[in-house]
């Protein structure tokens, strides 16, 4: 597939497309993951995505994802055992004392998403005045492109201590409320745009945006002035 209808999906709908396969020279690159069959590709062109029923679409999983939200003020964060850090089965369990904060993104390296993580890594050290020392970004890609995600953004911000956990399976995520489904578009379940502040295992405060590509709502200057 082209960057130019990559870049024509990510922008449109915030996320990126399924992270099966990829192209060794773009993942070289840290580029984003790569449509895996023909199929997928001639069923996703900038021409579908302007229509009616493919914006139809979108809405309607997003607005069925809401109805069935399970994390909200007051609930417990769900552990699934399905979130990796830094290598496969590396399994990370998020702590149930303490504060943290929980961010979740529909797609790595998808524009929206690298520009909302960003402002967690630069005012890492102004939660952790407040008590929050440990945040963690979480989205459904495998772990390799995770990682690769990690060091890009990263660059500007080389001493952060955010932690980016892949949901590869999609069952943290699920398990949340907060994914909608994406088969007919990316191939698989992603993750709503959402950040949680959470205390002892139960959420104080969450933000979750109706619209994909949206990140005003759920910036880290704007959860900073919560705390």
């Amino acid at each position: 597939m082209s960057r130019s209808i990559a870049r024509v999906l990510t922008k449109r709908i915030g996320a990126a497309p399924p992270s099966r396969t990829l192209s060794s020279t773009l993942y070289k690159q840290a580029s984003i993951p790569l449509f895996s069959t023909r199929s997928q590709l001639q069923t996703i062109t900038p021409a579908l995505l302007n229509t009616p029923r493919i914006n139809t679409l979108t809405q309607r999983h997003f607005s069925s994802s809401s109805n069935r939200m399970t994390l909200s003020v007051g609930s417990e964060v769900p552990n699934t055992k399905s979130l990796w850090e830094e290598k496969p089965e590396n399994v990370v369990e998020l702590p149930t004392s303490g504060k943290y904060i929980l961010v979740g993104v529909p797609g790595a390296f998808t524009p929206p998403c690298s520009d909302h993580v960003p402002g967690y890594l630069s005012n890492y050290e102004a939660f952790a005045a407040k008590g929050y020392k440990d945040i963690y970004v979480v989205c459904v890609n495998d772990i390799f492109v995770v990682n690769a995600w990690k060091k890009q953004l990263s660059e500007a911000n080389p001493d952060h201590k955010v932690h980016f956990l892949s949901d590869r399976s999609g069952d943290f995520i699920n398990a949340t409320g907060l994914s909608f489904d994406a088969a007919g578009l990316l191939g698989n379940v992603r993750s709503r745009r959402f950040a949680a502040i959470v205390e002892d295992g139960k959420v104080k405060d969450l933000k979750v945006e109706v619209n994909p590509p949206d990140i005003e709502g759920t910036k880290a200057e704007n959860l900073l002035k919560g705390l």
